[in-house]
């Protein structure tokens, strides 16, 4: 797959779609090749991690706490709003009391 160069001055937003078409030819390929293997997996690396969504109100508007974690510990947390037709996000740090309410719900995940 070819990937695209700084030179080319496009964002990821106007890459997307274009990788996204050219990957699936890639994996296309692959099941549809007798002969594929392995070694034609484009896969550099495969990671499980935990979802877990808390709703922390709802309607509108409407919050949430995304919390990613894997074997007990959150790899990434976000806070979402939400009013109706529009929502945004934003990373929490570790050092917020929302990381360590997160990390009193995933420890008490039975996983």
């Amino acid at each position: 797959m070819q990937q695209a160069t700084t030179s080319e001055n496009k964002s990821c937003a106007q890459l997307v779609i274009q990788n996204l078409l050219q990957r699936e030819e890639q994996i296309k390929a692959l099941f549809t090749d007798p002969n594929a293997d392995f070694t034609d997996d484009p896969a550099l690396s495969i990671d499980t991690v935990q979802f877990t969504k808390v709703c922390l109100s709802y309607g509108g508007p409407a919050d949430y706490l995304e919390i990613y974690h894997s074997q007990g510990t959150i790899e990434r947390l976000v806070y979402r709003y939400s009013d109706w037709f529009d929502t945004a996000n934003t990373s929490v740090e570790s050092d917020s009391p929302l990381w360590d309410y997160a990390q009193n719900i995933v420890d008490g995940l039975d996983v």
